[in-house]
C-alpha cells in the first residue's frame, strides 16, 4: 500500500487487500481537515466582517470630526470685519454683502422674495381666507372641557399678521388673571409646524369682549397658497370661562402683504479660489422656502445637490428658518463654484438669510 506525501492517505495498488480500519481512517482524517478548513473560512469571514464594521465606524468619526472643524472655522470667521481672505472659505450675509441688484427686500433681517396673485387686507384675511373650525373654549370650573381655537388660512399673497384679538362672551371672570397658551401654525400641505408660540391671554372684558395676547409685537407668517392651521391652546389653569371667535376687529392688528403681486427669482453665486484640492467640503444655506409654487435649488461645481442634514433655527429677529447642510468628499477641486436659485412662480417665497462654504 502506497500514501499520499501531503495528508498520508492510502494508495492502494492491485495486489492490497482492502482493510475497513485503513478505509475508515481515510474518510476520518478529509472529514477533520475539511472541518478544519471551514472552521478556519468562518473566522476569516468574521475577521474580515469585524475589520469592515471598524472601518465604517473610523470613517464616520472621522467624517463627523472633521464637520465640527469646518463648522466651527465658519462659524469664528463669518462675523469678522473685513472677511478674511485666503481661507478656502466664504460666507455672505443676505441682507449686508449682497449686491444692490439682487432681487427683493429686507424682512425680518433677511432677504425676502415672494409672489402672489393679490394682496391681502386685515379685513379680508379675516372674511375670506381665515376659516375658524372651532372657537377657544375655557372652562375654570372643569378644565377637561377647555377646547383650543382652530382656524384654517389660505391666502393668495405671501402675508405677515401682526397681533390678532378674539372676542366673545366672558363668565366667571373675577380675577382677570392671565392664562398661559401656546399658539401653533401648522403647514398642512406638509405637516410642518412652522411656528410655536408661547404666551398668555389676558382678559380684557367683564362678560362680553375680548382677549389679547401679552405679547404685543408677535408676528405669524403665512406662505402664498399654503393651507395653514392656525391654533391656540391652553397649556394651564384657567381663572375664568369663556367662549372666544377668532375675527376682524377694526384697528386692531396690523397686516403686510405688499410683495403680493411679485413674480420674480432670487439668485446668488460665490466662489471659492483655494492653493490646493480638498478632501472634505461643507456648504451652509440658512433660509425658508415656501408656496406651491416655489422651487430651491442650490449646486456645487454646477451639479444639484440635496442637503444631507436640516435643523430649524431663529434669526436675530426671531424669525423661524432651516439651516440645511450639504457635505461633500473625495477629490475636490481648489476653485469651487456655488450656487442659490429660488424661482417663486406664481405662488412662492424664500427669506434668505445667509450662506456659505468652507473647504478643508
Amino acid at each position: 500500500m502506497n500514501y499520499t506525501e501531503n495528508y498520508h492517505l492510502p494508495q492502494w495498488v492491485k495486489s492490497d487487500r482492502i482493510i475497513m480500519e485503513d478505509f475508515n481512517q481515510m474518510c476520518a482524517d478529509i472529514d477533520g481537515e475539511l472541518s478544519s478548513l471551514s472552521d478556519n473560512l468562518a473566522k476569516n469571514a468574521q475577521a474580515a466582517e469585524a475589520l469592515g464594521q471598524h472601518s465604517d465606524a473610523q470613517d464616520r468619526l472621522l467624517m463627523r470630526r472633521m464637520l465640527r472643524l469646518a463648522y466651527n472655522q465658519y462659524l469664528v470667521q463669518q462675523s469678522m470685519e473685513p472677511f478674511p481672505q485666503g481661507t478656502s472659505m466664504f460666507y455672505q450675509n443676505g441682507i449686508r454683502d449682497l449686491t444692490a441688484d439682487t432681487a427683493g427686500g429686507e424682512w425680518e433681517g433677511a432677504r425676502f422674495v415672494g409672489s402672489g396673485t393679490e394682496s391681502v387686507t386685515l379685513q379680508t384675511f379675516f372674511s375670506k381666507y381665515a376659516k375658524q373650525i372651532s372657537p377657544l373654549r375655557l372652562d375654570s370650573v372643569n378644565p377637561s372641557a377647555n377646547r383650543p381655537l382652530e382656524v384654517e388660512i389660505c391666502v393668495p399673497a405671501t402675508t405677515r399678521l401682526e397681533y390678532f384679538l378674539i372676542s366673545g362672551n366672558f363668565s366667571e371672570n373675577h380675577t382677570r388673571t392671565p392664562t398661559p397658551c401656546l399658539l401653533t401654525l401648522t403647514n398642512q400641505d406638509n405637516g410642518e409646524v412652522e411656528q410655536r408660540l408661547e404666551m398668555r391671554a389676558v382678559p380684557g372684558g367683564a362678560e362680553s369682549g375680548y382677549m389679547s395676547m401679552d405679547n404685543p409685537s408677535f408676528f405669524l407668517y403665512f406662505h402664498v397658497g399654503t393651507h395653514y392651521l392656525l391654533k391656540l391652546e391652553p397649556i394651564g389653569d384657567s381663572s375664568f370661562s369663556c367662549e372666544l371667535n377668532f375675527g376682524y376687529h377694526s384697528n386692531l392688528g396690523k397686516i403686510d402683504s405688499s410683495w403680493g403681486g411679485r413674480v420674480s427669482t432670487l439668485n446668488v453665486s460665490a466662489a471659492i479660489d483655494g492653493i490646493s484640492e480638498s478632501s472634505f467640503g461643507l456648504l451652509m444655506v440658512q433660509c425658508k422656502a415656501g408656496g406651491p409654487d416655489g422651487r430651491l435649488t442650490v449646486t456645487w461645481d454646477g451639479q444639484e445637490v440635496t442637503p444631507d442634514y436640516v435643523r430649524p433655527i431663529k434669526n436675530q429677529k426671531g424669525l423661524e428658518l432651516r439651516q440645511m447642510y450639504f457635505f461633500r468628499t473625495g477629490s475636490i477641486p481648489a476653485k469651487s463654484n456655488f450656487s442659490v436659485h429660488f424661482d417663486c412662480g406664481k405662488q412662492g417665497s424664500i427669506w434668505f438669510q445667509e450662506w456659505g462654504a468652507i473647504l478643508l
